[in-house]
């Protein structure tokens, strides 16, 4: 349901907390491990969200990082408990949440604007640029059921270095690691969805 997109996303977002509270000289530093532990924190928040066995925890992307929100009060708490290691600034900690709730935020707006423009089947079928191989750096990728972040998923994965037909992109984007991605839609194995244009070579 999350996928690999929102995984980068939250990565990013820890790289830059922890990049702005090095630069800063204002704020003391915090240990490398603070940052890691955020991070393991996520990846296994996630990890259970996106378990097919786990029908207990199945939450929303929005919800998703409310509930990051409530990792990160536990990895401060287990921080400052910590005696080996200092205790990080708080402004680490409210960084990392104003980050998740700009996250939030962006999922949200994707969810309002589900515009497509999708360009004529029949034209494309005609050119050499309908097809487009995968590239996700030896993952897979998710394949949505509508352009936004915030939509399904459906149970298909798309394996690495699949050949694919793009029918369409949408005309909302998100940025993904400093650039603007649109969703392009496609077809694959016989079904119709919504992958990132990043993942595309044409």
């Amino acid at each position: 349901m999350l996928g690999m997109v929102m995984g980068n996303l939250l990565k990013k977002a820890v790289q830059e907390v922890q990049k702005r509270n090095q630069s800063n000289p204002d704020v003391k530093t915090a240990d490398s491990s603070v940052f890691g532990n955020i991070l393991e924190r996520f990846k296994q928040k996630q990890k259970r969200a996106e378990d097919p066995a786990e029908t207990n925890y199945t939450p929303a992307p929005e919800e998703f990082c409310d509930d990051l929100c409530n990792e990160l009060d536990e990895v401060q708490a287990a921080n400052e408990a910590d005696q080996n290691v200092e205790t990080a600034d708080s402004s680490v900690f409210n960084d990392m949440k104003a980050q998740l709730e700009a996250l939030k935020k962006q999922i949200a707006e994707q969810q309002k604007v589900p515009s497509v423009n999708t360009m004529p089947t029949p034209e494309l079928s005609s050119l050499g640029a309908s097809m487009a191989t995968t590239s996700s750096n030896n993952g897979s990728l998710g394949f949505r059921t509508e352009p936004n972040m915030g939509s399904p998923m459906r149970q298909v994965r798309i394996p690495d270095n699949s050949r694919l037909k793009v029918l369409g992109y949408s005309e909302n984007k998100i940025i993904l690691d400093g650039k603007e991605s649109r969703f392009a839609k496609v077809e694959f194995d016989g079904q119709l969805g919504w992958v990132l244009e990043s993942y595309l070579e044409m």
